[in-house]
């Protein structure tokens, strides 16, 4: 993000573009691995009704058929486990994530905030000068009041100094 020649408000609405950005962002992955995951209890669940089956059929098979059906199950339910482990892996990650992005909005908040204070002090500021200018307004037009005196004075004294014997 370019900071050069943007208004603050400009800026300010990039941050909140960028933060909706990955909001959207990290809430698509956050759920694409839910979804994921839901995938994998579901092979658990069918491994587990596949194994009432298996048990149902236990009494009609041999040992060496049993155990290799268990080593095989055994197997599959190893390589659930271990991916359940790296979903769990990884939801762990995108909670870091998360918890870095809030990190990073109250520093964003904190700074919203204390360009607020500025724009309040600011805006104190340039009441003050309005004051200042509506004071000098006031004088202005008390010394263009006194101009006009002066004038009309000068006018009397020029007249009477021309005509130095006229009654006027």
């Amino acid at each position: 993000m370019s900071t050069s020649g943007k208004t603050l408000e400009q800026r300010v609405s990039d941050l909140e573009y960028w933060r909706d950005h990955q909001i959207t962002r990290d809430t698509v992955t956050v759920t694409r691995f839910e979804e994921q995951f839901g995938a994998v209890h579901a092979k658990i669940d069918d491994l587990y009704a596949g194994m009432a089956g298996i048990r149902a059929s236990i009494g009609d098979l041999d040992g060496r058929s049993v155990a290799s059906r268990l080593i095989s199950m055994n197997v599959d339910i190893s390589n659930l486990v271990a991916g359940q482990e790296e979903i769990n892996a990884r939801l762990g990650v995108m909670d870091g994530r998360f918890e870095a992005m809030d990190a990073r909005f109250e520093t964003v908040d904190a700074r919203f905030q204390a360009m607020d204070v500025r724009f309040d002090a600011m805006d104190a500021r340039f009441e003050a000068m309005d004051a200042r200018f509506e004071a000098m307004d006031v004088r202005m037009a008390s010394v263009e009041t006194n101009m006009i005196y002066l004038r009309s004075d000068v006018a009397q004294i020029l007249h009477i100094l021309r005509n130095p014997y006229s009654d006027n």
